[in-house]
């Protein structure tokens, strides 16, 4: 439908990463992309900023949100990880202006003391700093999942049955995607007739599995970089 902004035509192979179909439109036209792994460069006054909220010793970050609300993993089960998690690292809740209220159902159950409460408080690039600096980040098939595989952050991504991760998950080379099948994926849709079938699939020792691996891995120098 956005045929009218374009000036040349390539193939659009119908299956394939988004990253990957547009790459290789551009290549058909003699513009080479050997990198396809998004990156986002961050400021020194974001990774001050992150520095002092986080301080030192292991991080969690979780963001909550997602831009469409079938493809949020339910919050009593963000909240049951993050009490989890709280018994080995911090954790820093993390939710866009319009999800601060999701967001209050995990932080509630994190201890005080363990809690790193950042709910609407950030602009994007201190959001992408902090999620920078924590050690493992758990997210969902949102935005603020896009934005930590391409600083480069551990991350565990929830993903929902709205689309194919094939096609749209994050892509990084340390992001690990927690799917599911289910008969009416993909679905394309705002709202969901099955109760969010798809993401009830995965479980909270799923996604406490998956970071507990990537925080075993964790290097405490890529945080002080």
């Amino acid at each position: 439908g956005f045929g009218f902004g374009l000036t040349h035509k390539a193939p659009w192979p119908r299956k394939g990463h988004e990253i990957d179909r547009g790459a290789d439109a551009l290549e058909a036209h003699g513009i080479p992309v050997p990198d396809r792994i998004p990156r986002l460069p961050l400021m020194t006054p974001e990774r001050s900023v992150a520095a002092r909220l986080l301080g030192r010793g292991p991080v969690v970050a979780i963001h909550v949100g997602a831009g469409n609300a079938v493809k949020r993993w339910m919050p009593d089960r963000f909240a049951a990880v993050a009490a989890a998690l709280s018994r080995r690292a911090r954790v820093a809740v993390l939710a866009g202006p319009d999800e601060v209220i999701t967001g209050a159902q995990v932080a509630r159950v994190v201890p005080r003391g363990r809690l790193i409460d950042l709910r609407g408080k950030l602009t994007l690039g201190q959001m992408a700093a902090v999620i920078a600096r924590a050690d493992v980040f758990i997210g969902t098939d949102g935005g603020a999942g896009h934005v930590a595989a391409a600083v480069g952050a551990p991350s565990v991504i929830v993903f929902s049955g709205t689309s194919l991760a094939s096609e749209w998950a994050p892509r990084g080379r340390r992001v690990t995607v927690l799917e599911r099948q289910v008969p009416c994926k993909p679905c394309h849709s705002t709202w969901c007739p099955y109760g969010q079938e798809c993401l009830r699939r995965v479980s909270v020792a799923d996604v406490l599995a998956a970071t507990t691996r990537l925080l075993n891995k964790s290097q405490s120098p890529r945080r002080a970089a």
